[in-house]
């Protein structure tokens, strides 16, 4: 990569941290770029217009009231629908205008129970005419060649002030497709300029394509504290999962991947764990058996002058894992707390109940953490075939119903419902179902996409190709 670094750790307290995945006040989540020093930020009508050379001009507003949702306190608008397999969705200022913009990432056509798999697409949203009303410009279109293009990380990686992207990429099932094959890879968007009212990217691979590793959302942080921002991955299969880093240079990145261990799952999180001072993952388990979660602590550098690592186990209570997360202000401003979903099917024998749980250290971090189930009544529906189910999926945080207060929102993934986890005092929430009939949901980020103070739900659905907006 090319470009020169200014400024990049100083830069680091305004990343989005996309997730996982993970959701916002959300994880820029539902990001996840973070440290325990900074809490990641909060980060109707279809579009139906090709892609233009140039944006036309922004016009905001509120945003009115929507098709009913199933809480009677929201409101949906369809911001983009006919997007194929639409695993997830963001939003950051792309092309530095002060409005926000919406990328959405989808797998394209796919059908797991005849297992046929169809290219991936990302695409960026540029509001125009309102806050529901969007120009679409394509960054990577089903020619590229990747499969599975999930749900990135975005934020400013070379401290130059505007957003870039880091794409994680792949399945496991690629592999057992004769005509697809290893699908893994990632890769850097880097912004390097507008025009027409609209971000350009160049790309530079961390991992090429068709690697036998799969890469979901990373982190990014100052692992060597050497001034400069380094990403955190974690690269999976169907039996295994090994956490590495890459460093971070004037230029950009090392392509060699330094290894942190084995372990760790689809969204790591960075974070000063036991106080210390330095930068330590910690990150959900889903392939790699038997544990849940997990954390590598930084410990001092080796003869390289490298970090080296030792894994914890956080629990292995809970079944598979596929988000944890560090949500700011959940005990109050200024505090921190732990959440975690697992993705588990309690139709099938052995299962852990599905749910989003509290995870909180002890005195000694190095020790298992103490676990909390806060939600009630996610229950997946059962599988079909090679069309797994499982439930919960990602979640993002913020004050929902606007009482003061962190709340979770959270997709059922495996069960067909979207859900509010309202927080009614300490680590006590109630679930309310948001809304029915949109499963295998993404994104879950809250927002405020209109800059009204009043915050949104943003919520992608791969099963019905769509991104909706609740509104309340």
């Amino acid at each position: 990569m090319s470009f020169k670094r200014l400024g990049v750790v100083s830069s680091l307290v305004s990343l989005l941290a996309v997730a996982a995945c993970g959701g916002g006040d959300s994880e820029s989540a539902p990001a996840e770029s973070t440290s325990a020093s900074s809490a990641p930020p909060i980060t109707d009508a279809p579009v139906t217009e090709a892609p233009t050379t140039t944006l036309p001009p922004f016009g905001t507003g509120a945003i009115e009231v929507g098709t009913a949702a199933d809480d009677a306190a929201f409101s949906y608008h369809t911001l983009v629908d006919g997007f194929g397999g639409a695993a997830g969705a963001a939003v950051a200022d792309f092309n530095g205008d002060g409005i926000l913009e919406v990328l959405v990432n989808g797998f394209g056509d796919i059908d797991m129970k005849n297992v046929t798999v169809g290219t991936s697409t990302l695409a960026v949203l540029y509001q125009t005419g309102g806050p529901t009303n969007f120009v679409r410009d394509d960054i990577v279109t089903t020619d590229d060649g990747y499969y599975f293009f999930n749900q990135p990380w975005v934020g400013d990686l070379d401290g130059d002030g505007d957003t870039d992207i880091i794409g994680g990429i792949g399945f496991f099932v690629c592999a057992s497709i004769g005509t697809i094959g290893p699908c893994g890879a990632l890769v850097v968007w880097e912004n390097v300029g507008v025009e027409g009212g609209m971000a350009k990217f160049e790309t530079t691979d961390l991992v090429a394509n068709g690697a036998t590793e799969f890469y979901h959302r990373p982190a990014v942080a100052d692992i060597d504290a050497d001034g400069v921002l380094d990403i955190v991955a974690i690269g999976e299969t169907s039996t295994d999962a090994n956490t590495v880093w890459f460093r971070g240079t004037a230029d950009g990145f090392e392509t060699t991947a330094h290894p942190v261990g084995q372990g760790g799952g689809s969204l790591p999180v960075a974070a000063d764990v036991d106080g210390d001072g330095d930068v330590d993952i910690v990150s959900g388990q889903y392939f790699l058996t038997p544990e849940s979660a997990i954390w590598f602590e930084q410990l001092p550098a080796g003869a390289d002058g490298l970090p080296t690592w030792q894994k914890h186990v956080i629990t292995s209570s809970i079944g598979k894992v596929i988000q944890v997360s560090l949500v700011p202000d959940l005990d109050g401003p200024g505090t921190f707390g732990w959440i975690a979903s697992n993705h588990t099917n309690t139709t099938r024998p052995g299962q852990v109940e599905s749910g989003v749980y509290r995870l909180t250290p002890g005195a000694d971090p190095r020790a298992e953490w103490s676990v909390q189930l806060v939600s009630t009544g996610i229950v997946s529906r059962p599988s079909v075939g090679t069309a797994f189910q499982a439930a919960p999926g990602v979640f993002g945080w913020g004050d929902v119903d606007a009482d003061g207060d962190v709340d979770l929102a959270v997709s059922g993934d495996g069960d067909d419902r979207l859900f509010i986890l309202e927080q009614t005092g300490p680590s006590a929430f109630n679930t309310r179902v948001l809304q029915t009939g949109y499963a295998q949901a993404g994104s879950m980020m809250v927002v405020d996409l209109n800059n009204d103070g009043r915050l949104e739900i943003l919520a992608s659905s791969f099963e019905s190709d769509q991104v909706r907006l609740y509104v309340s």
